[in-house]
């Protein structure tokens, strides 16, 4: 049996959860998830390094990424292009890894 990490895609207003401390991650990995489409991030203003290589995603739709982001790990997925867009979507993105895709 394989150990999947927990994904947290939605985070509902009233949970009982630390909510802020959520919002403050700077770091998040979502590798090896079986993700086939990536959750809403873009309201995670502090996450600045985002994992999610080893899934299964077939494309990278911007308006769920936070802007800030500096590191993005996106290798080993099914991705055959990134968007045009990327460069003024994530200004400040200076690691990025597509390697082991499409």
């Amino acid at each position: 049996m394989t150990h999947r990490p927990a994904i947290i895609v939605h985070v509902p207003p009233h949970s009982p959860t630390n909510h802020s401390t959520i919002h403050a991650t700077h770091k998040l990995c979502h590798a090896h998830a079986g993700l086939r489409a990536l959750p809403d991030l873009s309201r995670l203003h502090h996450l600045d390094d985002l994992a999610v290589s080893f899934n299964r995603l077939p494309a990278l739709p911007l308006p769920c990424l936070p802007t800030k982001l500096t590191a993005l790990n996106l290798s080993h997925n099914q991705l055959e292009q990134l968007p045009e867009q990327l460069p003024q979507h994530l200004p400040l993105l200076a690691e990025l890894d597509v390697s082991y895709n499409r």
